[in-house]
């Protein structure tokens, strides 16, 4: 009776996933930039939703996003960054299920990498600089942003994080390679599980190069 049952159910069609495709790897360095998505669904009733998930061996999505009859959408900057924060080539998979009737039908998974940078700008109208420097910073004390310059003279990895007096590094600011140039960096007293840093004396740590430079921010509410 139970197979009789089952045979009788009407899944709907599953999903193809078009864009991007599996192994995609993307940049994205400021609030405009964005990643696509978008598959094929041959029930045209079906409700669509989308999903990311860390671990391909279990179904529990990080985000999801449901499109109702739509088959794409779009994932931007800012809302990848309050998910994950500064990431470096971190690996996602994504998805999309259809619902029809209350029955589900999931499509096969996509992986992509992501690298979201801190929106660091370079100021052109500098010289290229002859040495590494941060300078320091302003305004100092702060609330709730305060900003730096990083000169740096060569093709270099720069690697820019907040620590608290204990040691611990509750802040990553930047985070990957950068041409020679002047750069303006700030850091808006946040920490890197987004929550709000809270009033007293923070450490800037910046590798750039061989060269390692510190500051000492005082952030006052």
């Amino acid at each position: 009776v139970l197979n009789y049952l089952l045979s009788d159910v009407e899944y709907p069609d599953a999903p193809t996933l078009l864009l991007p495709v599996s192994g995609h790897v993307d940049t994205l360095m400021s609030s405009d930039d964005n990643i696509d998505f978008s598959w094929s669904n041959s029930d045209l009733e079906g409700e669509n939703t989308f999903f990311i998930l860390e671990d391909p061996e279990v179904i529990r999505p990080i985000f999801t996003h449901n499109t109702l009859h739509e088959v794409s959408t779009q994932l931007s900057y800012d809302t990848l960054l309050s998910i994950f924060g500064f990431v470096d080539n971190k690996e996602l998979f994504w998805g999309a299920y259809t619902k029809v009737d209350g029955e589900v039908s999931i499509s096969d998974l996509n992986s992509f990498e992501i690298t979201l940078m801190n929106q660091l700008s370079v100021d052109e109208n500098v010289h290229i600089p002859d040495k590494y420097h941060l300078s320091n910073a302003y305004p100092n004390p702060f609330n709730p942003r305060t900003s730096f310059a990083l000169s740096i003279p060569l093709m270099s990895y720069v690697n820019v994080k907040v620590y608290d007096l204990m040691g611990r590094e509750v802040a990553i600011i930047a985070q990957n390679n950068y041409e020679p140039g002047t750069y303006t960096i700030s850091w808006d007293g946040t920490f890197k599980d987004n929550s709000l840093a809270t009033s007293g004396v923070y450490l800037l740590i910046a590798e750039m190069g061989e060269k390692l430079f510190s500051k000492k921010l005082i952030l006052m509410k």
